[in-house]
C-alpha cells in the first residue's frame, strides 16, 4: 500500500521482553529486490542512520553533499532506520533527499521515526525495505536493524543506528554491537563497512539499567 502522505504515521517500535525493537507490521512484508541487499552486504556498502530529514535545507545539503561525495553511483548506501522524522520532515522533503542521492543502490532498514508505508519507501527509489536483515560475510555473522537487538548468538555483529552515538546500551552487553552514527545530530555522516569494524573503533559501552535512561532513548531517537 502507498499513502504518499503526511496525514497518516504508522509506528513500528514494539517491546520484546525488557527491549524495544522496530517490527513491521502483521499486514506488512520485507519488499523489493533481497538478492541486490545480499550483494550489497558483499561489497562493503556504505552505512548512515538517524538523518532525521527536516526541512533546514541547509542541513538537508551539507547531509547530501557528504553522501555523494563518498558514495560512488556504483557503490550502495544502506540506511540503517530513522531516515524521516514526524517533527520536522515531510514526505516531499524525504522523496527529495532520497532521489538526490546520486547512487541507485539504496536500502532501507525500518526505524522508529519512519512512519511512511513500505510501498511508499520503495517508490521514493530504495531497493529493498526491511526491520532486520541476516547475512554472512567471509565466514561472518551480521544482523543490520535500527536499535541494538540482544544476540543470542554470541558470534554475530549486529550493525544498528538509533543511540546517535551515545553507546549507552540498555539491558544487554554491548559485545558485538557497532553504532554506524558518525558525526553529529546536526550533520549525521557516512561510514564505509570496512572502517566501521576496525579493531580501533571497538569501544567498551556502559550497560544501561536506567528505566528513565531506556525511555528517553527511545522517545526522543
Amino acid at each position: 500500500m502507498i499513502i504518499n502522505s503526511d496525514d497518516i504515521k504508522i509506528k513500528r517500535m514494539t517491546s520484546q521482553g525488557s527491549y524495544k525493537i522496530v517490527k513491521l507490521l502483521m499486514n506488512e512484508e520485507p519488499t523489493g529486490n533481497k538478492t541486490k541487499m545480499y550483494n550489497a552486504c558483499e561489497s562493503d556498502p556504505f552505512f548512515i542512520s538517524d538523518v532525521h530529514i527536516s526541512m533546514n535545507t541547509e542541513r538537508t545539503k551539507k547531509i547530501l553533499n557528504d553522501i555523494n561525495k563518498k558514495v560512488s553511483s556504483q557503490a550502495s548506501l544502506i540506511v540503517l532506520g530513522d531516515l524521516t522524522d514526524k517533527h520536522t520532515g515531510t514526505f516531499n522533503s524525504t522523496v527529495e533527499f532520497v532521489k538526490s542521492i546520486n547512487t541507485p543502490n539504496k536500502f532501507l532498514i525500518i526505524g522508529n521515526n519512519d512512519y511512511y508505508t513500505i510501498g511508499d519507501y520503495i517508490e521514493m527509489g530504495f531497493v529493498y525495505v526491511t526491520d532486520e536483515f541476516t547475512f554472512k560475510h567471509n565466514g561472518q555473522n551480521y544482523i543490520l536493524s535500527h536499535c541494538p537487538i540482544p544476540l543470542t548468538n554470541k558470534k554475530a555483529i549486529n550493525i544498528h543506528g538509533h543511540l546517535h552515538g551515545s553507546n549507552t546500551y540498555w539491558n544487554m552487553s554491548p559485545a558485538g554491537h557497532y553504532d554506524v552514527f558518525v558525526g553529529t545530530d546536526a550533520e549525521p555522516k557516512v561510514i564505509r563497512m570496512s572502517e566501521l569494524l576496525l579493531p580501533e573503533r571497538m569501544v567498551r559501552p556502559q550497560i544501561s539499567t536506567s528505566s528513565k535512561i531506556n525511555n528517553n532513548r527511545i522517545l526522543l531517537h
